[in-house]
């Protein structure tokens, strides 16, 4: 049976800093994020980021330039 984890996406659209929501999100108790950035975020630093906070990046909203970059380590 598989293990169900609930999901929040996350963007780059907030007051605060993304990596900031990221912890934060991390904090209240989430393990798997989506991201939902446009086009210039830093893929790869809010990746690591979440991995950094325990966090989990299900999936990555497209179309996002240079989206693959989100396996870069």
């Amino acid at each position: 049976m598989w293990k169900q984890k609930v999901s929040v996406s996350v963007g780059n659209g907030y007051v605060l800093p993304t990596e900031d929501v990221i912890a934060l999100v991390g904090k209240i108790g989430f393990e798997v994020i989506s991201l939902a950035c446009s086009n210039g975020a830093d893929i790869p630093k809010l990746v690591n980021t979440a991995n950094n906070c325990g966090l989990t990046v299900q999936s990555l909203h497209a179309p996002i330039t240079n989206a693959a970059n989100m396996w870069d380590r």
